[in-house]
């Protein structure tokens, strides 16, 4: 009994918390891995993917943190134009977890809101420089974008009951792919982020593994894309001109006839 209790006062004295809700982990784990599909470029058709695991453990302003790094894996063509695959080291992410929520650490070295998954309809918490993905927009890095709970509700994943966050931002870029479930994340990317077809460089999930649950959305999670059957967009069969345009813009194709063509802006 005494060495239990010796335990317990070693744990509260080094600021430990728990991080489990309904018995199980809020967040991440030791044996997660997260498979994102990254749209390489809508000028050629491949398709890389973005693969996040825990790295280590370590602890910044007095919080306990998890370290997942981030390894892209982009095909490219080479100079005979023949694919390659390159991997890029995209750095690390800092999570730490207080309860039902999970903070992560932004790029002014202050920790924010990841998620809240106590949050009610109605609840809402701030995202301060909001993450953006390669050459996407790019807001103030003084400004915040707030977080609002539409709707809650439950998965089940693998027998499993977790929470999802149905939410919209007050920004109409800059946003999270619904749901949010708990464990994984968003179903878009895993921060919010800037989505525009000026961003060529778009993750999505694909696969979510961890020693409890598996949540595939596709059956290859590191499948890569080089080319679509059927369509050579690299033979110039499809031509769009002038660009740039003012009043006038030309679509022919000598691969298929055009039957309908469809305009959209970057909001979709």
């Amino acid at each position: 009994m005494k060495y239990l209790l010796s335990f317990f006062i070693l744990l509260l004295g080094s600021g430990f918390k728990p991080n489990y809700s309904n018995g199980q982990t809020t967040w991440a784990t030791k044996s997660s891995v997260w498979y994102y599909a990254v749209i390489e470029s809508f000028f050629e058709p491949n398709v890389g993917y973005l693969k996040i695991q825990y790295e280590k453990d370590t602890t910044i302003q007095n919080h306990f943190c998890s370290v997942f790094s981030k390894t892209h894996y982009k095909p490219q063509l080479d100079s005979l134009f023949q694919y390659i695959i390159d991997t890029v080291d995209e750095g690390q992410e800092y999570f730490y977890t207080s309860n039902d929520t999970i903070f992560y650490l932004a790029t002014d070295s202050n920790f924010y809101i990841l998620y809240n998954f106590a949050a009610l309809p109605g609840d809402s918490w701030k995202v301060k420089t909001p993450y953006r993905w390669r050459n996407g927009p790019t807001i103030s890095s003084d400004s915040l974008i707030t977080v609002t709970v539409d709707s809650i509700g439950t998965a089940t994943i693998n027998s499993q009951k977790l929470r999802e966050l149905f939410v919209h931002s007050n920004n109409d870029i800059y946003f999270y792919g619904n749901p949010i479930i708990e464990r994984i994340g968003a179903m878009f990317y895993m921060f919010i982020g800037a989505w525009g077809l000026q961003d060529s460089y778009i993750p999505i999930l694909n696969c979510y593994d961890d020693s409890l649950i598996s949540y595939h959305v596709v059956s290859e999670c590191d499948k890569i894309i080089t080319d679509i059957p059927g369509i050579d967009l690299l033979h110039n069969k499809i031509s769009v001109y002038p660009n740039p345009a003012l009043s006038v813009l030309k679509i022919e194709s000598n691969y298929v006839p055009i039957s309908k063509v469809q305009v959209e802006n970057l909001l979709g």
